[in-house]
């Protein structure tokens, strides 16, 4: 089984005071193939303030999501496939 292609969708609360940092997210959407070989990913961030603190003062931010986000997409297919997950991260 190879992945053809990506569909995400992602909503962020950039907190109070959003700026150019509190873009974490969109700087790091590219990291969300990660080092899979997925040749087509479609997406879409939504961003929104809060009275939640900002998140600009985070370095990195972004980078932990979206790797949550493929690796559990993999153990989801996985699961669902009743395959190997090691076997499908090594095929893709």
């Amino acid at each position: 089984l190879r992945f053809t292609a990506l569909s995400a969708r992602f909503s962020v609360d950039a907190g109070a005071y959003a700026s150019a940092r509190s873009l974490g997210l969109v700087n790091n959407i590219g990291g969300l193939v990660g080092v899979y070989d997925i040749p087509v990913a479609d997406v879409l961030i939504e961003g929104r303030t809060s009275a939640r603190p900002p998140i600009a003062p985070y370095r990195g931010h972004g980078r932990p999501e979206v790797t949550l986000a493929i690796e559990s997409v993999i153990d989801a297919v996985a699961r669902a496939l009743s395959v190997d997950p090691v076997d499908l991260r090594r095929r893709n």
